[in-house]
C-alpha cells in the first residue's frame, strides 16, 4: 500500500530527513518493516506524471540516500546539489526494490519548492 504525503521545501535550502519504513494492522498498530536497509531506494521528483526525466532523484545506490538503521532511510542534498532547480509544483514517489526485484510504492504526493524570500 502507497502511503500519501506531500513536501513542502524552500529554494536553495539544504534537505535532509527521514523516513522511518512501518507496517500498519488492521487496528492501526505500527512494526517496523523488515530490514529494508537491503532494498534499492529511489525518489524521483518530476514536473509531471507523464514525465520521463526527473528534476531531482534520490538513490541508495546514485547518491542521497543512506540507511540510518535497518528501516530508517535519511534523505539528504546540499544547497549547490539544488541550485539549477525551479521553484514550482512537482510530484514525487518513491519506490523500493527487493532482492527478488519486486518493486514497492511506499511514498507519493506533491513536492512543492517555493522560491526563497530572503536570499
Amino acid at each position: 500500500m502507497a502511503y500519501n504525503h506531500d513536501f513542502n521545501f524552500y529554494q536553495n535550502d539544504r534537505i535532509d530527513f527521514s523516513i522511518s519504513v512501518a507496517n500498519v494492522d488492521a487496528s492501526g498498530n505500527k512494526t517496523p518493516k523488515t530490514d529494508v536497509s537491503t532494498y534499492t531506494v529511489q525518489l524521483d521528483v518530476k514536473e509531471n506524471y507523464g514525465k520521463s526525466t526527473s528534476v531531482m532523484s534520490f538513490s541508495s545506490s546514485g547518491g542521497g540516500i543512506t540507511f540510518t538503521d535497518a528501516s530508517t532511510m535519511r534523505f539528504v542534498k546540499t544547497s549547490s546539489e539544488l541550485a539549477s532547480v525551479n521553484s514550482g509544483g512537482y510530484v514525487y514517489d518513491l519506490q523500493m526494490t527487493d532482492a527478488s526485484s519486486d518493486n514497492y510504492t511506499y511514498l507519493y504526493g506533491k513536492w512543492n519548492w517555493f522560491p526563497d524570500v530572503t536570499k
